[in-house]
């Protein structure tokens, strides 16, 4: 898989973070979707960005390091990792 974590229009944040994370995309990356992951595949959460900022809350996770991954026209373009600390 080539993933690209430098791509222009994408930002997540903040990280570390405790309760919410923001992801911020361009119009060319509306209908994206976004599935976050625990280290070991595990789906939690899947759902579509529009453009702009997407407020993603992730209070409910256990702390950890989670995978971020951005999906477009049917390929991961983008990964990141995101650090969940205690509320």
């Amino acid at each position: 898989i080539n993933i690209n974590n430098e791509l222009k229009g994408i930002s997540i944040y903040p990280n570390p973070t405790n309760r919410f994370i923001n992801i911020d995309i361009d119009e060319e990356y509306i209908n994206s979707i976004v599935k976050i992951t625990d280290l070991s595949g595990r789906i939690l959460f899947d759902e579509s960005l529009v453009e702009g900022e997407n407020k993603i809350n992730i209070g409910s996770l256990s702390q950890g390091v989670y995978n971020v991954y951005l999906k477009h026209a049917h390929r991961i373009i983008y990964c990141e990792k995101v650090i969940k600390f205690p509320n």
